[in-house]
């Protein structure tokens, strides 16, 4: 019998190379429980908030680090685990009604207004008990962010869990009342918001038939011509033309005086801008946004990481880490989501606002 922290591992259920499935039991409650297993690492990319975001996402109760014993001729090591309590009665999923469609698809929805994807949806992480159904492993760090297809900085592809849904829900039993060309639909999702326009489209009973593709009629495409800016007419430097009734003839100096004078009071004021003010005033504004960071208690390095930054505001690669004791150079001023994770403590994410002169102090106990 495999132990791992507070969890029996009984059966293996599959997963990736980042993390593995495993049916199992808590070892106080003897509940079942899914036991996902991971390396010890990757445990700091771990997101149980996002499992709490929907009823139909399975929660992420527990997490640790601890030893495995070898077995057999396998090596024994160090290796995370997240445990996700199974509700009482649950079975995996056999069977799909239309409102399970539809509540797991409002819990793919609800990750993706998170700005978050599942990952790894798979037959084994879909379970019911009774009419409710449910997702497993919402939060399960599927891949490391170094190994994933996309580039860094990319937008998620959150139509790759909608297809993923479907390729899960293929070969189950149909119950009465599904969506016409349900299943086509989930496989051939492109849109980022796949699944709230098709939970939109199902909950409002418009199930028409998805239309036949169109071929694309190739056209010949003409380069388009820039368009052609009229050249300025060139700037001359002449007296103004003499009003009616007044000869030609007058004296341009005087009005050359009174542009000289004019710019000389603008030139003056420029100047005295600057060093004309109030005693005690700032001579600059605060730079915006550097973070200080404080650490009490332990010596374990501490890493930060940006999760989610103010809108219209853009966190480059080199801004988006940093450590403590030290300091984070945020891209501009509002509130920041930022993870933070030491070896040997669970990790947390807190919420920061700047600018700000105060450090930010993290506990470790």
């Amino acid at each position: 019998m495999r132990r791992l922290g507070g969890y029996e591992l009984q059966r293996n259920l599959g997963g990736t190379d980042a993390a593995q499935v495993w049916q199992g039991a808590a070892l106080a409650s003897e509940q079942p429980a899914l036991v996902f297993v991971l390396p010890a690492a990757y445990l700091l990319d771990a997101r149980p908030d996002l499992s709490g975001q929907h009823p139909a996402l399975l929660p992420l109760t527990h997490s640790g680090v601890a030893e495995v014993p070898g077995e057999g001729n396998e090596p024994g090591g160090r290796a995370a685990y997240l445990g996700s309590p199974l509700p009482h009665g649950a079975e995996p999923l056999s069977a799909l009604s239309r409102a399970g469609l539809l509540a797991l698809l409002e819990a793919l929805a609800t990750l993706h207004r998170a700005g978050a994807m599942h990952g790894d949806v798979r037959p084994e992480l879909l379970w019911h008990s009774g009419a409710h159904v449910y997702l497993a492993g919402a939060g399960v760090p599927w891949q490391r962010e170094r190994e994933q297809e996309q580039p860094p900085g990319s937008a998620p592809d959150f139509a790759q869990d909608v297809r993923r849904l479907g390729q899960a829900l293929a070969g189950l039993r149909e119950e009465a009342g599904l969506p016409v060309g349900w299943l086509p639909a989930l496989r051939s999702a492109t849109s980022r918001q796949a699944a709230q326009e098709l939970l939109d489209r199902w909950q409002s009973g418009d199930e028409a038939a998805e239309p036949e593709p169109v071929p694309a009629v190739q056209t010949a495409s003409t380069p388009a011509t820039p368009a052609r800016v009229p050249p300025a007419p060139p700037v001359t430097l002449a007296a103004p033309a003499p009003a009616p009734g007044q000869p030609r003839g007058v004296s341009p100096w005087p009005w050359l005086l009174t542009s000289l004078a004019l710019a000389g009071v603008l030139a003056g004021s420029f100047w005295a801008y600057p060093n004309l003010q109030l005693p005690g005033a700032p001579q600059e504004p605060p730079a915006c946004c550097e973070v200080r960071y404080a650490v009490r208690g332990g010596e374990v390095p501490v890493r930060l990481r940006v999760l989610e930054a103010p809108p219209l505001l853009t966190v480059d690669p080199q801004q988006a880490e940093g450590t403590a004791p030290g300091t984070m150079q945020l891209p501009g001023p509002g509130e920041y989501r930022i993870r933070v994770s030491a070896d040997g403590y669970a990790p947390q994410t807190i919420s920061v606002t700047v600018p700000r002169s105060l450090p930010v102090t993290i506990g470790l106990e």
